[in-house]
């Protein structure tokens, strides 16, 4: 993570010192930023809170689908990542100079501001173990939705505590914060002599101990070379399926990054959900199909249908739960925005002309029906356009126009 000005909704700015690791974020995406949830940041000697007391300069660093390393300067640590679907290892080595500790920031998001309406967290020493929750606030869509992170340590702290609302309290185990709040909590190692320690950490959206599970399934062990292993078989066979010859090293990898993001989201979170729905689909953040449905979903449909039958099939589950499926979907929450017509109608539509298989069409078929009798603009139901004026039915703020709606409407 950076905090700069020219810092990315992404949460990324290659030019700027690190502030530390968040654990969720975006890509592609404008406006309001959202996510950068859950800063882990390692520090050396006296401890800093606040994000910008602890910027480092960064050297060595490498990127790659299955991991990323980095070295941030200031406090000569080195920092490994190991990505799994729902968690990912951390591995810290510290220089023998003193005191070394993680500092988990509980309610920040990207850029460094406050993103909460309140929050909590809770240290367990004899175990290692750090489990906290936020809801979210001043995301770009407004619903406020509570995310929790469990994380675990294979190193006994020997020492702890709980930074909330500015006010540090050494050894504390527990807080909470009410909203706009900060609160962070870290452990201390003492002087490891470059042992290195190794962190875990999940997130979910369905609770604390859905996040544990996941963690426990997704890295059952410590073995962060083979976390990077299977990371890496797992971006090889989504990469692979796509080659191309005859084109300069530099035009390859491109290619090969352009199809590395086309893959990352919107996220398959249908095992972090409650037992009895973990058999629907559920893909997550479309942030928003009013830019994917003719860019992403197209090359989806051809080299992962399985993966469109199940954003298909979140969808219809959306509508079933919620009443509607929305052109924005955004950490488990509709949000009714776009620039008139429906995004989702295309992708369904789309996948049907396709032949995707998997899908049940004639449950497909209620979410158009709704969308096309219900959220059509009456004069387009009418008379066949949008008129200069009319409001679109997505309410504030306002994105149509009379020409791109009443095509929107017609693609539909």
């Amino acid at each position: 993570e950076t905090i700069s000005t020219n810092t990315s909704n992404a949460g990324y700015d290659r030019d700027a010192p690190l502030s530390g690791f968040a654990q969720l974020h975006t890509q592609g995406s404008g406006g309001t930023t959202s996510y950068g949830t859950f800063l882990v940041s390692p520090q050396t000697g006296a401890l800093a809170m606040a994000e910008a007391d602890h910027l480092s300069p960064k050297s060595n660093e490498r990127a790659g689908a299955a991991g990323y390393s980095v070295r941030p300067a200031r406090y000569a640590t080195d920092v490994e990542i190991a990505p799994a679907h729902h968690a990912a290892l951390y591995r810290f080595t510290f220089p023998s100079t003193g005191d070394a500790h993680l500092l988990f920031d509980v309610t920040r998001k990207i850029k460094g501001a406050l993103g909460s309406d309140g929050a909590e967290v809770t240290l367990i020493p004899r175990e290692g173990k750090i489990v906290g929750r936020v809801r979210s606030k001043g995301y770009w869509s407004p619903a406020k939705v509570d995310i929790w992170f469990v994380a675990k340590v294979d190193a006994v702290p020997t020492a702890w505590g709980i930074d909330s609302a500015g006010v540090r309290q050494d050894g504390a185990t527990t807080a909470q914060v009410t909203a706009d709040r900060p609160l962070r909590a870290w452990w201390t190692f003492g002087d490891r002599g470059r042992k290195p320690v190794a962190m875990k950490i999940a997130v979910s959206f369905t609770s604390a101990e859905r996040a544990e599970a996941l963690l426990d399934q997704d890295v059952p062990g410590w073995d962060i070379a083979a976390v990077r292993s299977a990371a890496a078989r797992a971006w090889d066979g989504v990469l692979s399926k796509v080659t191309i010859a005859g084109v300069p090293e530099a035009d390859k990898r491109r290619f090969y990054t352009a199809l590395y993001h086309s893959a990352i989201q919107p996220r398959d979170r249908t095992q972090d959900q409650p037992e009895a729905d973990r058999k629907t689909p559920l893909y997550d953040d479309h942030y928003t199909l009013w830019d994917t449905y003719h860019t992403l979903y197209p090359l989806m449909s051809l080299i992962r249908p399985a993966e469109y039958a199940g954003v298909i099939g979140s969808f219809i589950h959306s509508w079933e739960r919620f009443g509607a499926a929305d052109t924005a979907f955004i950490a488990g929450r509709n949000f009714h925005v776009g620039q008139a017509g429906d995004e989702v109608d295309n992708v369904i539509g789309e996948g049907f002309l396709r032949g995707v298989p998997g899908v049940d069409w004639r449950k497909a078929a209620d979410v158009v029906l709704f969308n096309a009798n219900e959220r059509r603009r009456p004069r387009y139901l009418v008379d066949g356009f949008f008129a200069v004026g009319d409001r679109s039915p997505e309410g504030e703020p306002q994105r149509a126009r009379s020409g791109s709606a009443t095509v929107g409407m017609a693609l539909n």
